[in-house]
């Protein structure tokens, strides 16, 4: 009886384990597709290879794409072509996570409409706004969670200081100001820079 049914369940056996494995494959397909953009989100390739600017305003075009009006200012010196060197990586990274992680909450909890990043600079300091038209919360009654908790984190480990504002029904604003850090010339990085990308492409 078992030499009888055996044969005929061979094809079942492989038909099955085929189907296993065609799953498990596209569940490896898609974590991986997760671990690259988790990576993408923690430094973006654009962030080296255009600067800052480039960054942000693909952070921003994100956030239109889900809905929220975004509205977006990037003075930087470098970017502008008016200083000879980039900031340094951790520099440029922190401003990166600071508007990314802005955004997010924005999104994920404020329930608002339009937001503002402006990221500008002087001599001295890096300054950041992200304000919302959300529905803003008790800053005296919550941490604001782990995303506020890495920006603090974040800004304390450049000695910069980070203001949030907020009341409920009143929106939030989120404020962060960072000495600013050029790179020396044996850090520089081998890419051209925004500028010289900008004008290879003419």
């Amino acid at each position: 009886m078992l030499n009888e049914i055996a044969p005929a369940a061979v094809p079942v056996a492989v038909e099955s384990m085929t189907e296993a494995i065609r799953v498990a494959v596209a569940q490896l397909e898609t974590d991986l597709a997760r671990v690259r953009s988790l990576i993408a989100d923690l430094r973006p390739v654009t962030l080296d290879e255009l600067g800052v600017e480039a960054a942000i305003e693909d952070l921003a075009e994100r956030a239109r794409s889900h809905g929220l009006a975004v509205s977006l200012g990037v003075d930087l010196a470098y970017e502008q072509g008016g200083a000879p060197g980039r900031h340094t990586s951790e520099l440029e990274t922190t401003i990166y996570r600071i508007v990314q992680e802005a955004l997010t909450n924005t999104q994920k909890h404020s329930g608002a409409r339009t937001a503002s990043v402006n990221v500008e600079q002087d001599q001295a300091a890096v300054r950041i706004a992200v304000r919302d038209d959300g529905s803003g919360f008790d800053t005296t009654a919550t941490n604001g969670g782990l995303g506020l908790l890495g920006m603090h984190e974040r800004v304390e480990r450049l000695d910069g200081t980070l203001h949030i504002q907020s009341a409920p029904g009143q929106g939030t604003t989120v404020r962060a100001r960072l000495s600013a850090r050029r790179e020396t010339r044996t850090q520089q990085r081998s890419a051209a820079g925004p500028g010289a990308a900008a004008s290879g492409c003419q």
